[in-house]
């Protein structure tokens, strides 16, 4: 971000440069050493850097107000969103994942792993023009827009009215590659050694199921909520 700052043409300066004004050579340059725009780029990085790791992200230059406290307050929507749609991508991507393990060349095997294609194909913006469109505008369902009612005091119930669209658009991606991952790790233990011995002593296929299959399929799933934050937390902007 840094590196991409610095090739843009132009540099903060220009905002508070007004030609109207007929500033001097020297206004202009007392400007960018009030910014520390003055220093070699590789000054200034590692300023920044060390400033940021104490914590301290610096000022917006529109009204003076603290980064970090900008950062804070929108946080709340941004977590709201981004946590509720990971929470429904794994629940259901998951309990997807293990259903179609288990019918392996089944039709329903074919028909969702046909829709998780779909799920990972769609950018979120297209996602959400299209729900925006139909269930917005045309059917009135859902608010185009906005976190709560403006005329009147929020509830849990138009809360959820709210988020359910944006939520439904950030979770495809989600429940897609939770229910791919799931189902290959699935496929995976339910091959191995223990799983036959398991088979072949006469216990019930359930308890193979989800007392020694699922719990070691997960392991592999773990790692994409992790992953999975990065373009939630995009997705969310869009």
């Amino acid at each position: 971000i840094f590196g991409l700052i610095e090739l843009a043409p132009g540099d903060i300066t220009d905002y508070f440069i007004r030609p109207e004004l007929n500033m001097t050579d020297e206004s202009e340059a007392a400007i960018r050493a009030r910014f520390g725009l003055d220093q070699p780029l590789t000054v200034r990085y590692v300023n920044w850097l060390g400033n940021v790791l104490q914590g301290d992200f610096g000022y917006r230059y529109t009204n003076g107000q603290p980064v970090a406290a900008t950062i804070v307050q929108r946080l709340s929507a941004t977590v709201l969103l981004a946590g509720t749609a990971l929470i429904i991508g794994a629940t259901l991507g998951v309990a997807l994942g293990v259903f179609t393990a288990l019918r392996q060349y089944s039709v329903w095997d074919f028909l969702l792993t046909g829709v998780s294609f779909f799920g990972i194909s769609i950018p979120p913006f297209v996602a959400g023009i299209i729900v925006l469109y139909v269930f917005a505008i045309k059917l009135g369902w859902f608010p185009a827009g906005g976190m709560r009612p403006v005329d009147r005091e929020p509830t849990l119930l138009t809360t959820l009215h709210y988020l359910a669209l944006p939520t439904a658009v950030l979770s495809l991606a989600p429940i897609a590659n939770f229910m791919r991952y799931t189902r290959f790790a699935m496929l995976e233990v339910i091959r191995a050694d223990y799983v036959r011995t398991a088979r072949g002593k006469g216990m019930r296929e359930n308890r193979i199921t989800w007392g020694h299959g699922f719990p070691n399929a997960l392991l592999p799933v773990i790692t994409l909520f992790g992953l999975s934050l990065p373009t939630l937390v995009v997705g969310a902007v869009f």
